[in-house]
């Protein structure tokens, strides 16, 4: 019997999880899978586990060892006590453990709760001594190439209008920047992705896409992923700039959040998730403001 309940764990968990959960010394007795967006193309997932000594951990698969063992390096060199580090990382495979409480997406609304995320999120920007090496700066010419081959392909898949690329296209070259300030960023910081534990302070999770990036993207990414009343947003900002007082003018603000949109459009597209239109909506507001 024990056999077989393990054998049915490990054929929706997979055996490297399995295998993870071993080398901590961990048994598990169940699991629910929560990945979001799945896709058919990837075997990546995530799993809420319960284990035997009461216990419950996420375990997470990476589609490449590497980005694992990216995310797991980074998070500890933050040392951020709201940016908890992984238990383990093996192959492709993350635990970590599980953080209790409730999902500010399913909170009332509090400018109390807002103020500390910016606060959360500026702190995970802020320029960092030593940088390693690494310039604060980059060029944005890759991400300009990505973002206009993004919008030709989706073009190309009947997503958007013939004109609507066009003027896509002709906007983010006109307003992208030379170069601009890079460090760590989260990508996916939002409401349900930020849990408020019992105390009140707020936890960040889902931190797989953690890695070095465009500051003023990530903050986009943020703007698209936590929709907010522009008091709401200005006051967000407002807080997250005691961190990083520089910010970008309002045509640049344009190119990164054109950029962040795309970037999810197509991927929803490409691999044909749910609530695909979503971003594709986005956009077509951004182009009716210009």
């Amino acid at each position: 019997m024990i056999d077989a309940a393990r054998t049915t764990l490990a054929t929706l968990v997979g055996e490297d999880v399995i295998a993870a959960l071993t080398m901590l010394d961990a048994d598990p007795i169940d699991a629910v899978c929560i990945t979001g967006l799945p896709a058919e193309q990837t075997d990546r997932a995530t799993f809420r586990i319960r284990l035997a000594d009461g216990r419950v951990v996420k375990a997470r698969r990476f589609r490449r060892a590497a980005k694992a063992d990216r995310f797991a390096r980074i998070v500890r060199s933050l040392s951020h006590e709201q940016l908890r580090p992984p238990l383990l990382v093996a192959d492709r495979v993350s635990i970590e453990a599980w953080v209790d409480g409730t999902p500010v997406s399913a909170l009332p609304r509090s400018t109390e709760r807002l103020l500390q995320a910016a606060h959360l999120l500026g702190s995970i920007h802020a320029p960092r001594t030593p940088c390693n090496g690494r310039p604060r700066s980059r060029s944005t010419s890759d991400l300009l190439a990505s973002t206009r081959r993004r919008i030709a392909d989706l073009g190309g898949r009947g997503v958007l209008t013939r004109a609507e690329v066009s003027a896509l296209l002709h906007v983010m070259q006109r307003l992208a920047p030379s170069a601009a300030e890079v460090g760590v960023t989260h990508n996916d910081f939002c409401a349900e992705n930020l849990v408020e534990e019992a105390r009140g302070s707020l936890v960040v999770v889902d931190n797989e896409g953690i890695r070095r990036g465009f500051l003023d993207y990530d903050l986009a990414r943020t703007w698209y992923r936590w929709p907010m009343a522009e008091d709401d947003w200005h006051a967000f900002t407002t807080r997250y700039q005691s961190w990083r007082p520089e910010s970008a003018n309002a045509d640049e603000v344009l190119f990164w959040r054109i950029a962040a949109v795309v970037k999810s459009a197509h991927l929803r597209a490409a691999r044909r998730t749910a609530d695909a239109a979503l971003p594709i909506d986005r956009l077509r507001v951004l182009l009716d403001a210009l």
